[in-house]
């Protein structure tokens, strides 16, 4: 459905990882962040929000990857995890 929806993601980093996000909408990168565990001994996590305009038919997800990797699509749990949620708003 088109309108103005606010979207929230968290990424959360295990020990000594590094863990990088990007909120894609349509194929654009809206906004990024990274939550930084490369040089702590415990887990830390990044939140980012943001309201937006998204069109009926455009593809909203969350890429995240590992330091150094490009947002290249990752799938092991170990080192981190991410969540993501929308709401619609008008």
């Amino acid at each position: 459905m088109p309108g103005l929806y606010v979207f929230v993601y968290t990424l959360y980093a295990g020990s000594n990882t590094e863990l990088r996000g990007e909120l894609i909408v349509d194929g654009q990168v809206k906004t990024a962040s990274v939550a930084d565990g490369y040089h702590e001994a415990d887990y830390v996590t990044s939140t980012n929000v943001i309201v937006i305009h998204v069109n009926a038919g455009e593809r909203v997800f969350v890429r995240r990857a590992y330091e150094n990797s490009n947002c290249q699509t990752i799938s092991n749990a170990d080192r981190g995890w991410s969540s993501f949620n929308g709401w619609l708003l008008s």
